[in-house]
């Protein structure tokens, strides 16, 4: 007899899904190995590439059985309630648990282990000790792989023992994390796996690393994980794309106040082209992000008031999606080297550098455009360093620009005096004519857009193509 939670069950079935366990695979079955031995409970799951072992106290007879992952979906919960697992019957396994007070029973079949099922890894002889950010790490290269097969390993991470870092690529943005300690001094190929997101793994205690001759393994509380490695495969030289920092031409410092501003305003930005997912950064006096649907007859732009430009003004293209990320890791310094050569993000300890887009036709500015600003702080961190001292604060400024001839112009934008702070009266108060600004805007952009529903009426066209669209645009 064999008793494991139903929450447990849970974590089980979660981190086998991850790691892609349960898919039959040349041999590799849909079941779960129970091995007791001692005092001690084994319940594995096994792959080609991926091999995941829970450990926990145990006391009874020895039991060798293989059972279905259907069992763990079957008797799972978000509560610790036991689930008896009985064994006595040859072939059979018997879970009972009581769910909302009423008791299930349910039989399902299992099997001793034969040759036929592939071994088990072994354990490295040798660890090394990392702390719980290892995880992280290793989620975040395994975000930057590309599952999609090319002349390179983009699939896998690259785990560089004799300088102690991951390193991962997509074939347009690397990732290259330092810091870690690997107990080999060869670079090795792992797959790349979304075991490592998991949140049933533990998150603060420490992670056991080694290797042996085919797997890398990770320990960490009760959980073993091991990855195959891919020794026939090729990876990328990413260290030839990445720059020093000092080299760069520009420097943009974003404060931390754009930065959440930017997080949030940036995936709003118009777009039609997913694949590419364009904008247009403009800095030349002032940080402005621009971004415009093929379907809009002018711009949305974004005026980060509280950032700066360190050196040579440049107008470049870029994917959203790498400078958004690229912000949610938390870089607030972004390196240019000029309008097509890949851009960097640098803090010490990591590196993200993505390719820019082609720097031709990029989206312009124009004096109907409608522009939203950060919020303007006396005081902000740019790159780290303060601004200069203002008189007044710009509490919120999203408007547009000269609106066109008949439109209502937007809210003006009310100021506080920086000699004293706010109270909380007068902080609602500013917080509420923010939001009346925001619906001002909101109701001009419906009013542009009836509008445009209006001239486009006038088209003789069907519209039935979006470069018609364009054309009714132009």
């Amino acid at each position: 007899m064999i008793t494991i939670t139903r929450s447990l069950a849970r974590q089980l079935r979660a981190v086998f899904r991850r790691a892609s366990i349960g898919k039959a695979y040349r041999g590799y079955r849909q079941q779960v190995l129970f091995l007791t031995a001692g005092d001690t409970l084994r319940i594995r799951g096994l792959s080609h590439n991926a091999a995941i072992e829970y450990q926990t106290a145990h006391q009874g007879d020895p039991i060798e059985s293989l059972v279905s992952l259907d069992l763990l979906a079957a008797c799972e919960g978000s509560r610790p309630d036991p689930v008896q697992l009985d064994f006595t019957v040859p072939d059979k396994v018997t879970a009972s648990w009581s769910d909302k007070q009423v008791p299930v029973v349910l039989d399902f079949a299992a099997s001793t282990p034969d040759d036929t099922l592939p071994p088990f890894p072994p354990l490295p002889e040798t660890f090394a000790s990392n702390d719980s950010g290892l995880w992280t790490a290793l989620r975040e290269a395994a975000a930057t792989t590309d599952q999609q097969p090319h002349r390179f390993a983009l699939s896998c991470v690259q785990l560089c023992g004799s300088e102690g870092k991951i390193v991962a690529t997509d074939g347009q943005q690397a990732l290259v994390q330092s810091g870690f300690a690997f107990p080999w001094s060869d670079d090795l190929l792992v797959p790349a796996s979304d075991v490592f997101g998991c949140r049933e793994l533990p998150g603060e205690q420490p992670i056991e690393v080694g290797k042996t001759e085919d797997w890398v393994t990770f320990m960490s509380g009760p959980w073993t994980i091991s990855l195959k490695l891919e020794k026939e495969s090729r990876f990328p030289d990413v260290s030839r794309h990445i720059g020093d920092p000092a080299a760069a031409t520009s420097h943009l410092r974003i404060a931390g106040s754009d930065g959440d501003f930017l997080t949030d305003a940036l995936p709003r930005l118009p777009c039609n082209d997913e694949t590419n997912n364009p904008i247009t950064l403009d800095l030349n006096g002032q940080v402005l992000i621009r971004g415009k649907g093929t379907d809009q007859s002018r711009a949305t732009e974004l005026a980060l008031s509280n950032s700066r430009l360190e050196g040579d003004a440049v107008t470049v293209n870029s994917n959203r999606e790498y400078l958004l990320r690229a912000l949610r890791l938390g870089f607030r310094d972004v390196h240019f080297y000029g309008r097509e050569q890949p851009v960097l993000c640098e803090d010490g300890r990591r590196q993200l550098v993505w390719a820019l887009l082609s720097p031709d036709s990029p989206i312009p500015s124009s004096p109907d455009l409608i522009r939203i600003a950060s919020i303007q702080r006396q005081a902000d961190d740019a790159g780290g360093h303060p601004q200069p001292r203002r008189s007044k604060t710009t509490v919120s400024e999203p408007t547009t620009q000269s609106p066109p001839t008949g439109e209502k112009p937007a809210m003006k934008v009310k100021r506080l005096t920086a000699h004293a702070k706010a109270t909380p009266i007068e902080q609602a108060i500013t917080f509420r004519d923010s939001l009346r600004t925001a619906v001002v805007n909101a109701n001009e952009l419906i009013r542009n857009l009836k509008r445009q529903k209006r001239e486009a009426r006038l088209v003789q066209s069907t519209l039935a193509s979006l470069k018609q669209l364009q054309k009714a645009g132009a």
